[in-house]
């Protein structure tokens, strides 16, 4: 009995740590996302597969259009396990400590990076309206309009996107449009019990019907209510509230979460991932594998490597993801900023120069907003710890 409990505590720590580890490579992974490199889709390509052009559009679309958009679905999936973890009967009281607990790590600072950059945009704004003698004209443009939307769904991507009955199912975000991922991940957050109650009644059944509205976006069209957050948090809820080893799981299952990975990343790079027709039914059956794949990858280096997070890059991780891509008065996001002071110093369109600014205005990006993290903390820790949830 004692051997039993203490391997189910080297499992605990293991699937802890491994947890961890995967928080900075996920918020690296966000950050590539949001690169937008400047590609050809790989089958209507008209430079040869191994040329230098060749080479950087296989890399540029195989990381930010494919292998990077399991980022996401980590962390809801991370979101629903710790959620319903120790907690496989769900009671008001238990409820209620969970949603007092996520004002702080959620709302508070989702509520934040909305609305000071958005309220600082409007403050220059309106002085340099002032300034050209528009008084206060431009104030009551925002107060009818943006103010509106600035909290939920302040601006739209994929305009073209439709689900697979051809009607629109188009994706929004608010004004820090990285953040759609936290106003989501609030929503479910919100309708756990029903989540709980929907896993106890129809365990894999469920998730498979969940699967399904993911995968033909047949779904609620309403912002906050992605089929990709409700997939994903459910899974990491059904591992806690059945009990599940999330580590166990993927090792037992390695040979089909390794072959499913590959056997969908590839044809996904081909046809440049998340934004072609084609690319997107790979890239969404692509996430389900690379996410348990992420799993597997993580625990075997935790493990038989020995290899451990950073504590400050994994408390880092958030304001990273809040940060990177916010728009900042004069200057844009980081990651606006950084990607055109390279373009400036690297301006050709050789590969080269495309190579040098994606993999360089992330590498700055991520340094910067670790630099102000570390800086927040040292001088302002009251303020870090509002920004960046209490983490």
């Amino acid at each position: 009995m004692d051997s039993v409990r203490e391997a189910s505590l080297d499992r605990a720590k293991l699937q802890s740590a491994t947890i961890d580890f995967l928080r900075f490579p996920m918020a690296v992974a966000v950050v590539m996302i949001h690169v937008n490199p400047q590609v050809m889709p790989l089958n209507e390509a008209d430079f040869p597969f191994f040329s230098a052009d060749g080479l950087f559009n296989v890399v540029a679309i195989g990381l930010s259009h494919v292998l990077a958009r399991i980022a996401v679905p980590v962390f809801f999936l991370l979101s629903g396990m710790l959620f319903f973890l120790n907690m496989r009967q769900l009671s008001w009281g238990g409820y209620r400590a969970k949603l007092k607990s996520r004002v702080h790590t959620l709302i508070i600072p989702y509520l934040l990076w909305n609305l000071v950059p958005f309220i600082a945009g409007v403050m220059l704004d309106v002085a340099v309206g002032i300034k050209h003698g528009h008084g206060l004209a431009n104030l009551w443009g925002y107060l009818s309009v943006d103010s509106l939307s600035v909290l939920w769904s302040h601006g739209t991507w994929n305009a073209d996107n439709v689900n697979i009955l051809g009607f629109r199912f188009v994706p929004s975000g608010p004004y820090d449009s990285p953040l759609w991922f936290l106003r989501d991940l609030i929503v479910v957050v919100v309708l756990s019990p029903v989540i709980y109650w929907f896993i106890r009644k129809t365990r894999v059944f469920g998730l498979g019907i969940l699967f399904a509205a993911y995968f033909t976006e047949i779904w609620i069209p309403w912002p906050g209510f992605s089929p990709i957050a409700f997939l994903f948090f459910s899974i990491g809820a059904y591992f806690s509230i059945e009990g599940k080893d999330i580590i166990g799981f993927v090792r037992a299952n390695k040979y089909v979460i390794s072959a499913g990975a590959l056997l969908f990343f590839v044809p996904a790079t081909y046809y440049d991932g998340y934004f072609t027709p084609e690319g997107k039914w790979l890239v969404n059956v692509f996430r389900v594998f690379g996410v348990f794949a992420a799993f597997l990858v993580a625990s075997a280096l935790v493990e038989y490597r020995g290899w451990r997070a950073n504590r400050f890059l994994v408390s880092a991780c958030f304001f990273i993801y809040a940060l990177h891509a916010v728009p900042v008065p004069l200057v844009g996001s980081p990651l606006l900023m950084f990607s055109g002071i390279l373009k400036s110093v690297f301006p050709g369109s050789s590969a080269l120069c495309h190579t040098a600014v994606y993999f360089g205005a992330p590498a700055l990006t991520i340094a910067f907003c670790a630099v102000v993290y570390a800086a927040l903390r040292r001088w302002m820790p009251g303020v870090a710890r509002l920004f960046s949830g209490g983490r």
